[in-house]
């Protein structure tokens, strides 16, 4: 997570505030979250929502503009 500029605590801001979702195929949902700074931040988890903890996390991203 580190190598690609992401915290822990960017992440549970994900998981308390996403706004939106996609299942991702493989049982993984994608969440995505806009920070204060226009940052968009996606989150794969493994399963669905909602949410069921322990949340497993798969992998993160911020968003790049060609992600669009």
């Amino acid at each position: 997570m580190l190598e690609r500029g992401v915290t822990i605590s960017d992440i549970e801001f994900v998981l308390e505030n996403y706004t939106t979702s996609f299942t991702s195929g493989y049982d993984s949902t994608e969440l995505r979250s806009m920070f204060p700074d226009g940052r968009v931040l996606k989150v794969w988890i493994l399963g669905s929502i909602p949410l069921v903890e322990p949340v497993i996390i798969k992998s993160v991203a911020w968003m790049e503009f060609d992600d669009v």
